[in-house]
């Protein structure tokens, strides 16, 4: 080991929890200037102003701010057809491509939820159909008088809502 380096830490070390309400590393972080942060993604001055100004890239209280934490501000806030700094444009060429993806399967999953929500009733409708069959074969000399007397309608309306839709007609 060199006099420079320090040990590697101890597992008590690692197992201790900070008592910091942050996280030290943070201290360490490169911190620029706006002016500075626009020289390194190759933007003007009054681009990176005005993406402060928008809430896309935030300065700290100090007038600095952390160059990776601004990269990642805006890519998270800035539409990505928009974005004409060129270190950014090429980084983001396929992050657009999956949001329009996102959004593709998103309508699909919608549309299929909606078909879905149909198919989970099909046990049910098929019991109440059955219970339709059975209750024609039951009440059939019935049906049969009705059509007889031209009230067949009426009694297969009266066995629909008592078996299918669950319901008993009221005369009216």
């Amino acid at each position: 080991m060199t006099p420079g380096q320090k040990p590697p830490p101890t597992e008590l070390e690692n197992l201790r929890p900070s008592t910091l309400p942050f996280d030290p590393s943070d201290l360490v972080a490169m911190r620029v200037r706006p002016a500075q942060f626009a020289r390194m993604c190759g933007v003007s001055k009054q681009a990176v102003s005005q993406w402060v100004k928008e809430g896309k890239v935030t300065i700290g209280p100090d007038g600095l701010l952390d160059p990776v934490v601004a990269s990642r501000q805006v890519f998270e806030r800035t539409d990505p057809g928009r974005l004409r700094a060129r270190v950014f444009r090429e980084a983001m060429a396929p992050y657009g491509e999956l949001q329009a993806k996102v959004r593709a399967l998103e309508s699909e999953l919608e549309h299929w939820r909606t078909w879905r929500h149909l198919y989970i009733h099909t046990d049910d409708l098929d019991d109440r159909g059955q219970a339709l069959r059975s209750a024609i074969e039951f009440e059939f000399e019935r049906l049969m008088e009705a059509h007889r007397t031209d009230t067949l309608s009426t009694e297969l309306e009266r066995l629909w809502y008592r078996h299918v839709c669950g319901l008993e007609q009221t005369d009216e």
